[in-house]
Formats: C-alpha cells, structure tokens, sequence
C-alpha cells in the first residue's frame, strides 16, 4: 500500500480507502473480517456515510473493539438529498454530523464531506457553516463530494478573503469508463472526453480526489467479460449497466482484458493501476468484500502500465 501525507491529517491517507457501502456493512451485519484486513494491508482511511445505512454504526464498533482510532482517518459524509428537498442546508449540516457522530461512537472525524451540493445556497452560508464546525473541533478537514469544479472555486476563494479553511477534499465519480447516465441526480463524475476541463484543473491545483466508483460500480470488475455470451444484466446489477452500459466503456472493458491478459493480471489490477498513474492527486474508494478480493486489488500496485498502454485503455 502507498499512502501520502494530507496536511491537516496525522496519520497518512492510503491511496486506496476502503469504502464501506457493502451489503453486510448497510445491514448492520459484522464486517470485522474485512475491516481487519484493510487495516493488515495498509488501508489507513475508511469511507463511509449517514446515508449508508447501518455502516457507521459497523465501522465504529469495529474502531472501538480493536483500539485503533488514532491509526485510521474516518471519513463521514452528510447533506443527501431526499424526496422532499436538497438537504444542503446548516440545518442539515449539523444535523447528520451529529447523527453520524453518535453512529460512529466519536467526538470528531478526521474528514467531512457534503454528500451533495445545492447550487442555490450560496457558498458563503455553506463555508461558515463548516468552519465554525471545524473550531469546534467536530472535524479536521471538511470537503465536497459531487461537487462542481466551479462550486468548489467559488467556496475556496470565499475561504481565502476571509481567512477562512476552504474545502481541502472533493470525491467526485471517476474511473476509466466513462458515465454515460445518472439515475441517481445530482452525481459528479470526471470521466471521459467532456470532463478533460475539469479533470485539467485538478491536476493543477493537485486538490485531493477521493474518487468513488473507481472499478465503475463493478462494470469494470471484471465479473462481466466481453467475450462472454450471456446479456450484462445477469451479471452486473442495474446500476454499473444503467450508468456505463455503452459501446465505448465496453470497449475500454475489452482493452482492460486484452492487457490484463498479456500482463498476467486481473481486469480490475489494470484498471487501477491506469487510475494511479493520472496526473491528479488521485485516492480510489474501493469496497472489496473479502481478503482475497483485497489481495487482488491490490495488485495494482505492482503494475506497470506505459504511456502508450494507458493511453489505449482510455480510447485516446
């Protein structure tokens, strides 16, 4: 595991966080195991949200049974919208911070994200909001996720004429496919040809990127190949084939394959060892469900992939 020192944070972020929207972890079900083994490999960051279920409860029984708090960054999320509104709001804020808070059984966080934005509220409101949360030392870093670039200049620039901490965190959607739909609304993604701009300017700024979907909800897994006869759907769930079933990311599936095989090495290892060598500041969120699929991602650091390689895989 590689980590890299975030400043704000004690211990060094891993450049894989380990995501805890599974399935056992939402139900409220034991996920020692794997949590142990995230730990074991170097994992030192944890991702995890008021949204998400019961995963907050989990993962901090998890911090507290080991002792292991001041090895780990906890990374919460709140402000999600519902049916009803956007819930990006003061209100909201402080509100799911404390839900989150007593979930995890911890007076702070080392990291806050804003799940969504709402670009009606103004900025202002928002960064004040964060900051006096911040002096009361409910976290050390607060940041955006699915948040626009262009919100994120103006909440910085904000912070930076009123001495202000501006946001030091973005977690947008990226990985080499790129997303085509959003049934979710009000999701942020870097991926393909239309978000080069984008992409460009995080490169640089080098703002931290807690990139989320990394393996593309499982469409670039590997579990589903090109080469096989059955249809996507009795694979993959309805979100990766809702998200990025299409002829280009079923191409740059296949180029996955065609080089993972020439390599000696799994679809999803190539994939994230072409996500680490971007010129962002880049931390893929990844959710594996067992030590051995752990093992395997991690991999992809020991992949070297060519600038001619990379460029492929991405239909350049």
């Amino acid at each position: 595991m590689r980590t890299k020192k975030i400043e704000g944070l004690q211990v060094p972020v891993s450049r894989f966080i380990y995501g805890t929207a599974t399935a056992r972890m939402t139900a409220g079900e034991n996920a020692d195991d794997i949590l142990d083994a995230a730990l074991e490999s170097g994992i030192t960051t944890f991702d995890t949200a008021r949204l998400y279920g019961a995963a907050e409860r989990v993962l901090g029984d998890w911090i507290e049974r080991r002792g292991v708090r001041s090895r780990v960054n906890v990374l919460t999320k709140g402000c999600y919208q519902n049916e009803e509104r956007a819930r990006v709001s003061p209100a909201d804020i402080r509100s799911d911070l404390e839900e989150s808070l007593e979930q995890l059984k911890l007076k702070s966080v080392d990291i806050y994200l804003l799940h969504r934005d709402d670009p009606s509220v103004p900025v202002e409101t928002l960064v004040d909001c964060l900051n006096e949360l911040k002096r009361a030392g409910k976290f050390k870093l607060f940041g955006g996720s699915n948040w626009s670039v262009e919100r994120l200049v103006a909440a910085n620039r904000y912070a930076a004429e009123n001495g202000l901490q501006p946001f030091s965190i973005s977690s947008p959607s990226y990985s080499l496919a790129e997303m085509i739909r959003d049934p979710w609304g009000g999701s942020v993604w870097l991926s393909g040809p239309s978000r080069e701009a984008d992409r460009r300017w995080y490169a640089e700024n080098q703002l931290p990127v807690f990139a989320y979907s990394s393996l593309a909800r499982g469409f670039l897994s590997g579990k589903y190949r090109t080469s096989q006869k059955e249809e996507i759907h009795s694979t993959l769930s309805w979100a990766p084939v809702e998200e990025y079933y299409c002829e280009d990311n079923v191409e740059r599936l296949r180029r996955a394959e065609c080089l993972a095989e020439k390599k000696g090495a799994t679809v999803p290892a190539v994939v994230l060892a072409w996500a680490l060598r971007q010129p962002m500041n880049l931390f893929c969120i990844l959710s594996p469900s067992s030590r051995q699929h752990l093992e395997a991602l991690l991999c992809a650091f020991q992949l070297s992939l060519s600038d001619e390689e990379a460029a492929w895989l991405d239909l350049m």
